[in-house]
């Protein structure tokens, strides 16, 4: 689908804690993370990122999916700059 979309680099990561590695070594334009991925949760990766883009604008655009319907999950996610909460 995002390839379709014009999107040509596209990587999986297998848990939170790869996505972490590849974000110290690769810019995203968008992220799409699990909220309770293995490891290292999307929240986790979400405060982290904080420290590795200064900066808002530098941060992908970061889409958090998850089965959580949960309005405090939702909040705490948008809280720490997800842009989006699925």
């Amino acid at each position: 689908m995002l390839k379709k979309m014009g999107y040509k680099k596209i990587d999986i990561a297998q848990d939170g804690l790869e996505c972490l590695e590849k974000l110290k070594k690769n810019y995203y334009d968008i992220l799409l993370l699990d909220l309770r991925m293995p490891k290292v949760s999307g929240i986790d990766v979400a405060k982290e990122m904080k420290t590795l883009y200064l900066s808002e604008s530098a941060r992908p655009y970061t889409i958090i999916l998850t089965c959580s319907s949960l309005p405090e999950d939702r909040e705490l996610c948008l809280s720490l700059g997800m842009n989006n909460f699925i």
